[in-house]
């Protein structure tokens, strides 16, 4: 028979209560259940990751469907500009350890208290508050907020500051004329190489990056993840919005050894590190297949969001 102590009984009560504490939701936020069986937050409006989650209950799964031949369970899932957290959260819940990456404050309030809600994740999800670059910065964060206020484009301190912070303010105006672009936050950014520890370097791992155009710039500070100790076994990018940089991008994966079949208008790429010609005719099919069902996708989305560009 077992007896409880007043310190037991204490100290379950104690536990009970922590239990029983509502997970803090920031400013604008609400909590919805997914498809994929997590209780997610998400913003009430604004923001077409959240209103896609809150309407259909999910959002991108082609990422990791395509980084999934190429991961085992000992697999790290690195996801670079991870948003609210949909991927990072989502392959935790798969039983992957994940170390993510994500800078603005306001994206980070909404994964932590997504791990609030989904307390069997937090010892799975390392969440890095800063920004990747190829090299230590401090950078600003812009949007037109009231179209997409969590998919922020980064301009960092230098001498093209200037002209950076025009070329993204054309760009974000360009996708819809009826706001203004506004800056929502500032952080600091830092080189991949300089931050990342020497267990993450010896792991297998599996690489998502989207950071709005600022893709290259992550690659160029982060040679020795991607070409020392165990690099990753695969990376899915996001692409289009890469401009001059497109094709210095492609160059460099390719330099370090990563094949993709992505063409010249294909909007994400999936790389994967040669081992052979079994494991590269892998990253051919499987990027042409993904690529394929994602450009239907996106059209879908187009036509689900263009009241929101219709101001």
């Amino acid at each position: 028979m077992t007896v409880n102590t007043p310190k037991t009984i204490a100290l379950l009560s104690s536990l009970a209560a922590v239990r029983s504490t509502p997970c803090e939701l920031p400013g604008n936020a609400e909590f919805v259940s997914t498809k994929t069986g997590l209780r997610m937050a998400v913003r009430r409006g604004g923001d077409i990751v959240s209103d896609t989650i809150r309407k259909t209950g999910v959002w991108e799964v082609h990422p990791w469907k395509a980084l999934e031949p190429f991961m085992s369970p000992q697999t790290v899932f690195v996801d670079i500009g991870a948003n609210i957290g949909w991927h990072t959260l989502n392959l935790a819940r798969r039983g992957h350890d994940v170390v993510a990456f994500e800078p603005f404050a306001s994206n980070i309030a909404m994964l932590n208290a997504s791990l609030c809600a989904n307390p069997s994740l937090v010892n799975r999800t390392l969440v890095k508050a800063h920004g990747l670059s190829n090299s230590a910065a401090r950078c600003d964060l812009f949007q037109i907020p009231s179209i997409n206020f969590g998919d922020t484009v980064s301009v960092c301190d230098g001498g093209s500051y200037v002209q950076q912070k025009e070329a993204v303010q054309k760009q974000l105006s360009n996708s819809c004329r009826c706001a203004s672009v506004q800056k929502l936050g500032e952080f600091r950014a830092y080189q991949l190489d300089d931050v990342v520890d020497e267990s993450l370097l010896r792991a297998e791992k599996a690489v998502k990056m989207d950071v709005e155009g600022h893709e290259y710039k992550v690659l160029l500070g982060a040679e020795r993840f991607f070409t020392q100790g165990n690099p990753p076994r695969a990376v899915y990018a996001e692409v289009f919005q890469l401009g001059a940089h497109r094709s210095s991008f492609f160059a460099k994966l390719k330099e370090w050894g990563y094949d993709t079949m992505a063409r010249a208008k294909d909007r994400e790429a999936l790389f994967v590190r040669a081992v052979g010609a079994v494991s590269s005719q892998k990253a051919l099919t499987a990027n042409r297949a993904h690529g394929v069902a994602h450009a239907r996708r996106k059209v879908r989305w187009a036509c689900q969001f263009s009241a929101l560009f219709a101001c």
